[in-house]
């Protein structure tokens, strides 16, 4: 069991010099299912049992959660999703991942609770079901989630629903999901019909994972709409987004 070069949680596993790997089938896992390690110090290889039979194979034994798996070489993996790299964790910081991970997935429910309309970027139907349009624009997958930008003062747009219209509408909310190491000359306008709500700078402003922003929608660029135009235009020059998520939320 070999540690990263720079955090010793973080460990690949070897059978003399061949890599193995955790074969987690054809579904990628989610953030609550992403195995790990959890052992006391130096216990971790004490639990990892050669299989019969005439290929390298091991089988994890009160290892690994929230499962025991197979370890194969990291070459027989051809279309499945794998993990490689695992974090190796104390009982106790087991836990306190867990509580993390809870803590999140309410919040999650909370917020899609509040959430009048929401767009996956980068994901074709959704994009074609909020009118998407743009010009200079790419789109690709970090860590499990679609992403779009526009390079070079380009730009992108969706349609949004809002909440339900009423003679004075409850205040509304645009939340906006980045990833925290993004950098590089990303400086652009968020406009809605046409209009400037905000001006936002990607510049590893959360390194090392995905945050939201929220910004406010004034009531008189809602007053009596169902919908509204939202556009991520890049200065000249610049890069707007990546952009992960986008939402309209309800007021709580």
């Amino acid at each position: 069991m070999e540690p990263t070069p720079d955090d010793p949680t973080r460990v690949a596993i070897f059978a003399g010099p061949i890599l193995l790997a955790g074969d987690l089938g054809s579904k990628p896992p989610t953030p609550e299912t992403i195995p790990v390690l959890v052992a006391e110090p130096g216990h971790a290889t004490d639990q990892i049992k050669r299989l019969n039979g005439p290929e390298l194979a091991y089988h994890t034994e009160g290892l690994a959660e929230p499962v025991d798996l197979d370890l194969v070489p990291f070459f027989r993996i051809e279309d499945d999703a794998y993990n490689a790299y695992w974090s190796l964790l104390t009982p106790r910081q087991r836990e306190a991942q867990l509580a993390q991970i809870r803590a999140e997935a309410a919040r999650r429910a909370a917020l899609e609770a509040r959430t009048a309309d929401f767009v996956q970027p980068g994901e074709m139907q959704p994009e074609r079901d909020h009118e998407f349009d743009g010009e200079r624009t790419n789109t690709g997958e970090h860590r499990g989630l679609r992403w779009r930008d526009a390079y070079r003062g380009g730009w992108f747009a969706f349609t949004m629903k809002l909440p339900d219209p009423s003679p004075h509408p409850s205040p509304a909310t645009l939340v906006c999901t980045y990833w925290g190491d993004d950098d590089g000359d990303r400086e652009f306008d968020i406009l809605i019909d046409d209009q400037v709500l905000a001006t936002q700078t990607l510049d590893r402003n959360k390194p090392g994972e995905f945050f939201d922003i929220a910004y406010p929608l004034p009531p008189d660029l809602i007053q009596g709409k169902r919908s509204i135009r939202v556009k991520f235009l890049a200065h000249a020059g610049k890069t707007a987004g990546g952009l992960f998520g986008c939402r309209i939320l309800r007021s709580e």
